[in-house]
């Protein structure tokens, strides 16, 4: 009895360590897969999926760690549906991260041979002007040719693009781009955008004393008084404009997209205006969420991955932190632009509900696909005058080369492919090369 027993004793000890062993195997295996993702990912049944859904990210999904180059080669062009829009009307406001998107612009239009509404006689931007209102009567001597147009030939001055500084008059721009053309903007939240506005167009010129003391204090002194230090501005130049700036110190965003300042404090007139924006435009991309609305973006224009990669420009190293309290204050000075910041902050999210049950997976694609990216082109960072700057290793790739690329290098690739006189400017090879 005493040996039966205990020979039961220790087969029982035996299954017991077995199975805790297995328990432990299991477990490692499982630590191992999903550390090797983010924590909101993992994998199953050679599946890539996202935690944020029980779901399979797609096909293309899967296998996003390995073969960076042929991944990006094989999937890069992937679209949800054709053909491409590619008459395309970018409104870029100031100061709200619309450099990077319109740099997305150029590099669409360049890989499409599209044709740009740019400024012949501004060789280093093409810029139109910031107040510039373009409508039929506009000079058309000023632009560029299209694509495949005698110079001259101005009945068929049409674009396919725009991608400066303008500001956003339907009808008059309906004059210059071509039929069934999507209209798309970029805004900010307006406590940020103010501070960028302030430190860019150098508003402090408005206060008496501003030499010694901080952004934060210039901007909290203007604040005190907005009004008065608002009307000193229509003295100041900007340059080599006088009152220019004066624009740009409220509401500039609403200021931007077409409506003036004089109608900013009437919020009836300015909630109707914000329906006829939301009426005209196909997008309006709010950079605090920049993936998601490209996201969106891309799927509405039929674009590929590859449409919509970036690497943010024109991006400043130090930005002066505002206290909740000072951020208040700007937002209730800029009243007008903080009702357009809520109206397309909620009509994005509305877009996203709308995009169907894959969005969150391809959102986290897309994010995993910059990261590659990044990695494949070797992407650097250096900072010159406050300024965040982006390079890649010499010999990268056009891919590489393109997204890389400075925007004024960017802009010039498109001027000369259009016609640009490339004797009416010494071109700062700089600009074309800016790998280490």
């Amino acid at each position: 009895m005493y040996s039966y027993t205990n020979c039961f004793c220790k087969r029982h000890m035996l299954i017991t360590l077995m199975f805790c062993t297995l328990v432990v195997f299991v477990m490692l295996v499982y630590i191992n897969e999903v550390t090797s993702y983010k924590k909101s990912d993992f994998v199953k049944n050679g599946k890539f999926y996202s935690r944020i859904r029980d779901r399979p990210l797609g096909e293309y999904h899967t296998n996003l760690q390995s073969n960076k180059i042929d991944f990006w080669r094989t999937f890069g062009n992937v679209s949800s549906c054709v053909p491409k829009k590619k008459n395309i009307c970018y409104i870029k406001t100031h100061k709200t991260g619309s450099t990077t998107i319109g740099h997305i612009m150029n590099i669409f239009g360049f890989r499409n041979n599209l044709s740009f509404a740019f400024n012949k006689n501004k060789t280093t931007n093409g810029h139109i002007g910031s107040f510039t209102v373009l409508n039929k009567d506009t000079p058309r001597h000023s632009f560029l040719p299209p694509l495949g147009v005698e110079e001259g030939d101005y009945d068929n001055y049409k674009y396919n693009l725009t991608s400066v500084h303008l500001r956003y008059i339907r009808t008059g721009l309906i004059s210059f781009m071509n039929p069934d053309t999507k209209y798309i903007t970029i805004i900010r939240e307006p406590a940020g955008q103010f501070e960028s506005a302030f430190d860019q167009f150098q508003l402090k010129r408005a206060l008496i004393r501003n030499k010694t003391e901080s952004d934060y204090e210039n901007i909290k002194r203007f604040l005190q008084y907005p009004d008065h230090y608002w009307e000193n501005l229509r003295k100041v130049n900007w340059r080599g404009n006088s009152g220019r700036a004066w624009y740009y110190a409220r509401n500039n965003q609403l200021f931007d997209l077409g409506l003036d300042h004089t109608y900013h404090g009437d919020t009836q007139l300015v909630e109707r205006y914000l329906d006829l924006l939301n009426n005209e435009f196909e997008m309006v991309i709010v950079l605090e969420h920049i993936d998601e609305s490209l996201v969106v973006l891309r799927k509405e224009l039929c674009w590929s991955w590859n449409d919509i990669l970036y690497i943010a420009k024109n991006r400043r190293e130090n930005v002066t932190a505002l206290p909740d309290k000072l951020q208040e204050k700007i937002r209730a000075w800029n009243f007008a632009d903080r009702m357009l910041y809520s109206y397309f902050n909620q009509t994005l999210w509305k877009k996203v509900q709308r995009y169907g049950s894959t969005f969150e997976s391809d959102l986290v694609f897309f994010r995993k696909l910059r990261q590659q990216v990044n990695d494949v082109c070797e992407v650097k960072t250096h900072i010159r005058n406050n300024k965040v700057f982006h390079n890649q290793a010499k010999g990268a790739s056009l891919d590489c080369e393109l997204l890389g690329m400075r925007k004024n290098g960017m802009f010039k690739k498109v001027f000369l492919r259009q016609g640009g006189d490339k004797a009416t400017e010494q071109i700062d090879e700089k600009d074309f090369d800016p790998f280490f």
